[in-house]
């Protein structure tokens, strides 16, 4: 096998050598390549999807505060109050001259109607001209601004994590394609100093030889549901397959394993120690 040099970080090499899966490039495989891009795609789209989704009714819902609707003088024929639940919803009814003509529209508003104009009260009424339906009495839109809060504050509730999982599928994708490129699975072989399963993902604290002969510890984060069969205990030695990109991103494996993962690579600090009991 032939000896050569990964860089796992900025400040970390170690010696390696190629793996018997041989040189084809890692990148290549399906395991490797097309999960992460399938992943990529579907939490984009879908991203899209909902934040598209998420403007339409956003649009919709505040179209009065910003439609440009023409207004006429009007007057409160009547109010009526609907009850559901905790909400209340009040409807006003309303009287306008047009053109000669009577009209008759109704606005329907989120607060109580003793926050509204009463009977016989003079309004400005903005209407839509298609079909002279109401659509604000100008001056009483706090309950569109409410309740245009109100869904603001459920569209982040879902487009938040949804941005949160897209990026993490678009960085494994970025991530892996860098690490990979167009090289081979290159096989380390190091100590187990600790190992601590109660983080997500697994933190594996390992020693690895570097280039002055002597020995370094590094900090290896993996997804153990990915590697079953992967089960390394403290003490003991353990052969990994890895490509990296040398700023501390890599994808894994192990002899026996039917899967990879991504992993994450750094110089473990005195808190990351402690946790290992050292």
């Amino acid at each position: 096998m032939q000896a050569e040099l990964m860089q796992l970080t900025k400040d970390l090499q170690i010696p390696s050598a190629l793996a018997p899966a041989g040189e084809a490039p890692v990148w290549q495989s399906a395991a490797v390549r097309k999960g992460r891009l399938k992943g990529a795609i579907i939490s984009t789209a879908a991203f899209i999807v909902l934040a598209a989704t998420a403007v339409v009714v956003l649009a919709l819902f505040t179209h009065p505060l910003w439609g440009n609707y023409p207004q006429v003088r009007a007057t409160v024929a009547g109010r009526v109050e609907f009850h559901g639940g905790k909400s209340t919803i009040c409807r006003v009814d309303l009287q306008f001259m047009l053109d000669g003509t009577l009209h008759t529209a109704s606005v329907t508003d989120a607060d109580p109607c003793s926050f509204l104009p009463h009977p016989g009260a003079q309004v400005v009424l903005a209407y839509d001209p298609k079909d002279l339906s109401g659509v604000l009495i100008e001056g009483h839109d706090s309950g569109i601004r409410a309740a245009t809060g109100l869904i603001v504050i459920n569209i982040a509730i879902v487009l938040l994590p949804a941005l949160a999982i897209m990026l993490a599928f678009v960085r494994s994708y970025r991530h892996a394609r860098k690490a990979a490129g167009k090289k081979p699975w290159r096989e380390v072989t190091a100590v187990v100093k600790g190992v601590n399963a109660d983080t997500i993902p697994t933190s594996l604290l390992l020693q690895v030889p570097v280039t002055d002969g002597t020995d370094r510890e590094c900090l290896l984060r993996y997804r153990a549901q990915d590697l079953p069969e992967f089960a390394p205990k403290p003490g003991s030695p353990v052969t990994l397959w890895l490509v990296a990109d040398g700023e501390g991103h890599a994808i894994i494996t192990a002899p026996g394993c039917g899967a990879v993962t991504d992993a994450t690579i750094s110089t473990p600090n005195s808190f990351e120690l402690r946790t290992f009991g050292l």
